[in-house]
């Protein structure tokens, strides 16, 4: 879970190497049960989590971003 203050819109990153899987994830709870899905923006979201991890100087991350973005780019090099 990286879901902080400064998470860059990244919520959650698991990285599983034996089942050759990444995911990066933008929660959403709603506050109402009639909304069927989440407002659109969160696709949106989800890129910029993306943008950040994959993308940006690690240097540039927050400090409890930086060990996800870490293990996430050195399985897609694997």
């Amino acid at each position: 879970m990286t879901d902080d203050v400064d998470d860059k819109k990244c919520d959650l990153v698991f990285v599983d190497r034996e089942m050759g899987l990444g995911l990066v994830a933008q929660a959403y709870e709603a506050r109402n049960t009639s909304r069927l899905a989440a407002p659109s923006n969160k696709a949106a979201d989800l890129n910029t989590a993306a943008s950040w991890l994959l993308s940006r100087d690690l240097a540039d991350l927050p400090e409890k971003l930086r060990p996800a973005a870490t293990d996430l780019r050195q399985a897609l090099q694997e």
